[in-house]
C-alpha cells in the first residue's frame, strides 16, 4: 500500500492547544465515541473544558500528550508515559 493512498503524509503530531477544545466538545457529544473510549456520557461542558485545560497545561517530565492532526483537523491524541523509566 502506498502511504499517499491513506493520507499518511497529512498526519501530524503536535502539542495540544486550548483551541482544540471545539473538537473535544464535539467528541463528547457523540455517544458511540464516548462508549468506545470510556468517556462519561453527557459530560458537563465546563467540567470538560477544565479537564482539557489540564491536558493542555500539564507539564510533566515523564508524560507527554500530543495532538494527532489530519489535514489540519484534530482527530485524536497520543500519550507517551514513563518516558524516563526507572532511574534507580
Amino acid at each position: 500500500m502506498n502511504l499517499k493512498d491513506n493520507n499518511a503524509e497529512n498526519i501530524k503530531l503536535r502539542p495540544l492547544s486550548i483551541d482544540d477544545f471545539s473538537y473535544v466538545l464535539e467528541w463528547s457529544k457523540d455517544d458511540k465515541f464516548c462508549l468506545a473510549n470510556d468517556w462519561e456520557l453527557k459530560r458537563n461542558e465546563q467540567e470538560l473544558y477544565k479537564w482539557w485545560q489540564h491536558c493542555v497545561n500539564n507539564l510533566s517530565g515523564d508524560f507527554i500528550r500530543l495532538a494527532i492532526e489530519l489535514e489540519n483537523r484534530l482527530i485524536g491524541y497520543a500519550d507517551l508515559a514513563c518516558i524516563k523509566g526507572d532511574e534507580a
